[in-house]
């Protein structure tokens, strides 16, 4: 990879690439990758776990996908004795969802992607908004983005994005990797996060957005939001805040999903 002088690192595209043997050991670990395992990689890099990957899956199927073109000659090269693996060097959020599917043969599949925190939201919301028989997902992202994602209902990194993901499936840090562990090193430290997807007949999309809506101003009480976001006037919105047997000054980041899911029950029909 160092002596491609045709490649140069992007930092608009968030690069930074892990070699560490042992560590690319542990991720494939931590996602829980079997043989027979079928995996959507996200990011395939300059393909280091993506060749692991291609490894451990000798009755399985790897589809990697790489925004990075430049990337096409240094990928090839490196994955050209594997025949368990489809590249395809595009954005994943312009990839139709029907492509991925006819990919794994409408097989049920494993997600393992390393995510800069500008993109993580939208292609978790990507993965997860559509019909994918996604079975679990495995994402190294920054610290402190991994810590929002699976944050304690109250704490300050408790967000939007955290009971939403609790709608799909339960989060949770399998480890954390220090910034030294990448080239080039970031300026801070990543941690891998595992989701396992649950099956419920909850009414995901609305309850996100409900929940979205309670976040959209963070400084502001819950109340507020409510009267905002859903056009209701004081008195309406502190009626529903206490029907969940919560104060009227509560704030969005001390409800936990299922108050959420009785808000959104509450409102519906208000508007």
């Amino acid at each position: 990879m160092q002596n491609n002088s045709k490649f140069h690192f992007k930092h608009s595209l968030g690069q930074n690439f892990l070699s560490d043997d042992e560590l690319l050991d542990n991720i494939l670990l931590d996602a829980k990758v079997e043989n027979d395992s079928n995996v959507l990689e996200i990011g395939a890099g300059a393909g280091a776990l993506t060749a692991k990957l291609c490894q451990k899956l000798t009755n399985g199927h790897l589809l990697s996908v790489e925004i990075d073109k430049s990337l096409q000659p240094v990928l090839t090269k490196k994955l050209n004795n594997y025949d368990n693996v489809t590249l395809i060097f595009d954005d994943i959020l312009k990839i139709s969802p029907q492509q991925i599917s006819n990919e794994f043969l409408g097989k049920p599949f494993k997600v393992v992607a390393n995510l800069p925190y500008y993109i993580t939201t939208p292609i978790l919301e990507y993965l997860l908004n559509n019909d994918f028989a996604i079975t679990d997902i495995t994402v190294m992202v920054q610290l402190e983005v991994a810590k929002r994602l699976c944050a304690d209902v109250g704490t300050k990194d408790y967000g939007a994005i955290t009971p939403i993901l609790q709608l799909y499936g339960h989060t949770y840090i399998t480890r954390v990797v220090d910034r030294t562990m990448f080239r080039p090193q970031p300026k801070v430290d990543s941690a891998v996060v595992h989701m396992d997807i649950l099956k419920n007949n909850l009414d995901k999309k609305t309850i996100s957005d409900v929940i979205k809506k309670c976040f959209l101003m963070r400084r502001k009480t819950l109340q507020n939001n409510l009267m905002a976001s859903f056009n209701l006037d004081k008195d309406t919105a502190q009626q529903k805040i206490l029907q969940l047997g919560l104060s009227s000054s509560v704030r969005a980041e001390e409800l936990s999903l299922s108050e959420f899911i009785k808000l959104g029950q509450l409102l519906k029909g208000e508007n």
